[in-house]
């Protein structure tokens, strides 16, 4: 598919998507034509295939990839419902604290149940607990991923659930956040009829999902599901909002351009139906990034700061901030630092070879 073949398809999807979140029935004359599985493979690109199902669902269209699609994200929701509810009341029970973060939030502002497709289920936690919850996880028949390495541990659960525990809700290297957030158990609000479940407050809220955003947007790009949770969230709460503190707390963490260009597009794209040329440059970076990002924008994002000599070595030796973060027992023991750059290269060359070429490739590309 070429580029523009692409962008067809994006604004078909774009269009059905804004009908799905606004429980518009599709025009079907919008998206005869269009080669459903190529719209199946953008929507999964961009993770909102249920939701893309659930719109031509209503226009009287089935198709089996969505269908698929659809289901395996209704069988999630539920069992990351159950999961979260698990584990909610052993921490309580455990008076340990807690706040659910970004999807598991979002999802209830969509139309539908497992319209919102989730990959993991993040929780910022009481750090000083983390062993705790540990064996917590480990009781409820989870498997230590990651734990004690960065600012999040990772548990998995057959057949789908992704718990990740946050420890700081970002790391050091995102070093404004990471100063922003770091103490933020300050301005939390405790949930109505709960001991120990936190929550932001709205303004909070938006204020965080606009810098997770940012991240990502800053780093291999994001796509058209966080626009959407931009889309709704106001479309909920814009009457509500005190836009005097989320401007002040915007400009503390640099988001002041960012969140009007991205709140424009996103109410643009789902409110109105409508690409401003204004944000068409934003739009195109966003559409070709996905839910995830890509490598290739992920290498040039980094070359518009550095040579590409910096860039490589960079890539060998890690910063201190990234060691400590990324491998706390080799930042204990700097001693052994040459163990860990022989580890990198061998995972390099194997478990990691396919995406390094790649990376390669981007790299050599790249002006």
């Amino acid at each position: 598919m070429d580029r523009q073949e692409y962008k067809k398809i994006a604004e078909v999807v774009i269009y059905l998507a804004g009908c799905a979140v606004n429980s518009q029935v599709p025009d079907k004359g919008k998206f005869s034509g269009v080669n459903l599985e190529d719209m199946h493979k953008f929507a999964e690109f961009h993770k909102i295939s249920a939701l893309i199902c659930m719109a031509l669902e209503s226009a009287g269209v089935k198709n089996d990839l969505f269908l698929q699609s659809k289901g395996i994200s209704f069988s999630k929701a539920a069992r990351f419902e159950i999961d979260s509810l698990e584990l909610f009341n052993r921490l309580e029970h455990a008076k340990i604290w807690y706040m659910p973060l970004k999807g598991f939030i979002m999802k209830n502002y969509y139309p539908a149940f497992g319209m919102r497709e989730m990959s993991d289920i993040d929780i910022l936690f009481d750090s000083s607990k983390a062993r705790e919850v540990r064996e917590i996880m480990q009781s409820l028949g989870f498997e230590t991923k990651k734990f004690n390495a960065g600012p999040h541990d990772v548990y998995q659960k057959k057949p789908v659930s992704n718990f990740e525990m946050h420890r700081n809700l970002f790391g050091p290297v995102e070093q404004n956040f990471y100063n922003y957030y770091c103490n933020i158990k300050s301005k939390l609000l405790l949930k109505t009829g709960s001991n120990y479940y936190y929550e932001f407050s709205k303004e909070d809220f938006y204020i965080y999902i606009t810098a997770h955003e940012y991240k990502h947007y800053s780093s291999g790009g994001t796509g058209l599901r966080s626009l959407i949770d931009i889309y709704l969230f106001m479309k909920k709460f814009a009457d509500e909002l005190d836009y005097n503190y989320i401007a002040c707390e915007l400009a503390k963490l640099g988001l002041t351009e960012f969140e009007a260009n991205n709140k424009s597009l996103a109410m643009n794209l789902f409110g109105v139906g409508k690409i401003s040329d204004l944000n068409q440059e934003i739009y195109e970076y966003m559409i070709f990034s996905g839910a995830k990002g890509t490598l290739d924008h992920k290498v040039h994002n980094k070359l518009k700061t550095r040579s590409k000599v910096k860039y490589l070595f960079e890539r060998i030796f890690l910063s201190d901030i990234e060691l400590r973060e990324r491998f706390p027992f080799f930042h204990k023991h700097k001693i052994l630092l040459p163990f860990l750059v022989i580890y990198r290269g061998f995972r390099a060359l194997t478990v990691k070879r396919k995406s390094i070429l790649q990376e390669i490739k981007f790299f050599m590309k790249a002006k």
